[in-house]
């Protein structure tokens, strides 16, 4: 992913060239290499400095295992039967026959049941496999919110011990793995077949064809491009954009909102936005603190009640219509709005008016750039301590990731800049730019019931719209911080499997 710019440089120019187009010839059989015109697994050329040394090794037709949710987004990381039309589902299958092809084994989803299950249950299957000493998983990719239960469970095997992991190179996200190693350990990485790592990342949504009509867009991308895109500067744009467009008296749902959104998942973001760390190194590499206990932690916070139960501009839709600031943006009632990254290829991607992708505004003038996170529902990768051959685990997952950012992720963005963002020229490479390197995580993500449910602080807080955080966190101060001397104890244990 560090590598992207380039790549996306040259595509945005071809875009403007090209249409999109995608080849729908007949389906290759599943076992063979997929040759269809047009269509190649080859690895696209030019995407990666970095190309591995793979070994030649013959698996003799071995199965795979991956546990996964049995859901679409997870297949879309690891598993899809057959071809497809759909160009993102194609990439995972042609990824998928270069990996199989090359190691002569077969990709296998062991998924958690039943179809309905929580992803606690996911956790809790992988949890009960591995300490009753069963054969099940080559790998596990699970939720990272439910992950650290795995590794104090000490279920899962250090990944810098694997000889096969090239954990350095390009196709791991390594601002992300670098948060969840302690000691020069990591149980659990993400690289570019976690897709959903993408799909989740949060983004401010700006409804581009209002934002025009109304003289918006040229002081916004202004103020994005000179860093003074800040939480003050948003809120004093949006405080006073509001119409009363339905047949409903008073402020409601339906009317026009300078921005809509939802005070739950979104909430989160905004410490990874604001540049506000919550678990870091306390020196001695074998220690943790805590250090979201801050001034700037209690303005901040400040500023979000301001900005989402202060102003008439902002509309923040009712828990029982969590999908609301979503279904108003798509429908053209609200000029900003806070989602997943992901909208773009579902809920938005039939939307009549143009929008663009902005990064959450910065805290103030003085944050270095601009940075956001993910909903804590994207996968992460881990070894379970039963795995039968860990090297071959390793190996196969490295393949895998190298392999996505050579035929996944250019369809990626081929499908984000052509179909959505290719009239917005260079503005969308600087603002993709933003997001893949502003990318952000805290070890708290992953540790979170270890640590008191510490990312929910901004959102527990704004959610009671009254800055209540001193009393908060003196009230979860002590769990956490015994608790993170268990969190680096289990990760050195661990280490000795």
């Amino acid at each position: 992913m560090k590598k992207l710019i380039t790549f996306v440089l040259v595509l945005t120019m071809l875009v403007s060239v090209f249409a999109c187009t995608k080849n729908e010839n007949e389906k290759p059989e599943k076992e063979t290499t997929p040759t269809t015109p047009g269509q190649t697994t080859e690895p696209v050329t030019g995407t990666t400095e970095f190309k591995p040394d793979f070994p030649e090794i013959d698996y003799d037709g071995t199965d795979y295992r991956v546990s996964m949710m049995n859901a679409t987004l997870f297949n879309k990381e690891f598993y899809c039967e057959e071809d497809s039309e759909d160009p993102l589902w194609s990439s995972v299958w042609r990824r998928n026959a270069m990996v199989q092809d090359q190691f002569n084994i077969d990709i296998t989803p062991v998924y958690a049941t039943p179809d309905d299950s929580g992803m606690w249950f996911q956790m809790n299957q992988i949890m009960v496999s591995v300490l009753t000493d069963r054969d099940e998983f080559d790998l596990t990719a699970s939720y990272a919110v439910t992950s650290g239960s795995l590794i104090t469970g000490m279920c899962l095997l250090d990944w810098y011990q694997m000889e096969n992991a090239n954990l350095d190179a390009p196709y791991w996200i390594n601002n992300i793995n670098e948060k969840f190693t302690i000691a020069d350990h990591v149980y659990t990485v993400v690289g570019d077949t976690n897709v959903s790592a993408l799909d989740y990342t949060y983004v401010m949504y700006y409804n581009r064809t209002e934002g025009n009509s109304r003289g918006y867009t040229a002081g916004i991308l202004d103020a994005i491009e000179n860093k003074t895109w800040t939480i003050d500067y948003f809120h004093g744009l949006v405080k006073n954009i509001y119409e009363d467009v339905d047949d409903n008296t008073g402020r409601s749902a339906g009317d026009f909102y300078g921005f809509q959104a939802e005070a739950l998942t979104n909430v989160d973001n905004y410490n990874f936005s604001f540049d506000i760390d919550m678990i870091v190194p306390s020196g001695d590499d074998k220690l943790l603190k805590c250090v979201i206990d801050t001034e700037k932690t209690i303005s901040a916070i400040d500023k979000i009640i301001k900005l989402y139960w202060e102003s008439n501009g902002t509309f923040i839709s009712p828990d029982n219509q969590p999908t609301m600031p979503g279904a108003n943006f798509k429908a053209g009632k609200a000029l900003f709005a806070t989602a997943t990254l992901g909208c773009c290829f579902g809920a938005f991607r039939d939307m009549e008016d143009h929008y663009s992708v902005f990064p959450y505004p910065m805290y103030d003038e003085n944050q270095e750039t601009y940075y956001t996170g993910m909903m804590d529902n994207f996968t992460v990768l881990g070894i379970p301590i039963t795995a039968p051959d860990p090297e071959m685990s390793s190996l196969i997952a490295d393949a895998l990731n190298y392999y996505a950012q050579e035929i996944m992720t250019p369809v990626f963005y081929e499908e984000s800049l052509c179909k959505k963002f290719a009239n917005d020229g260079e503005e969308t490479v600087m603002m993709l730019d933003y997001l893949m390197d502003g990318r952000r995580c805290d070890l708290a993500v992953l540790m979170q019931r270890d640590v008191a449910f510490l990312p929910f602080t901004f959102r527990d807080i704004v959610r009671s719209k009254t800055n209540t955080f001193r009393k908060f966190y003196d009230g979860i101060s002590e769990t956490v911080n015994s608790q993170l001397k268990v969190v680096v104890d289990k990760y050195i244990e661990s280490s000795k499997l």
